[in-house]
């Protein structure tokens, strides 16, 4: 937490109002692990300080990607492209 302090610290000072953060697509499901969990806790505790210096913080959703590691499996292996692209045309909610 202490490098994402002094990170957004940093913005701040050089007058960046508004941060955005991303996350790996193949975190992009429902959290099923502890490392899940951990990580949402933990982007909390970011927004929390950004807002507490006086930023925006936005977070990015790929609405349209959806992480195939298997459930229980942690992600965290960006390279072997574990996430998969949704077509709303080929999956259509009817």
């Amino acid at each position: 937490m202490d490098t994402w302090k002094r990170q957004l610290d940093w913005l701040k000072f050089c007058g960046i109002d508004t941060v955005e953060y991303a996350t790996m697509l193949e975190f992009n499901r429902i959290p099923s692990t502890d490392l899940e969990r951990r990580k949402i806790a933990d982007k909390l505790k970011i927004l929390d300080y950004a807002h507490s210096i006086g930023l925006k913080f936005g977070y990015l959703l790929t609405n349209t990607v959806l992480s195939t590691v298997p459930e229980g499996e942690e992600p965290g292996h960006q390279e072997l492209n574990r996430a998969t692209t949704l077509c709303p045309r080929e999956h259509a909610i009817a």
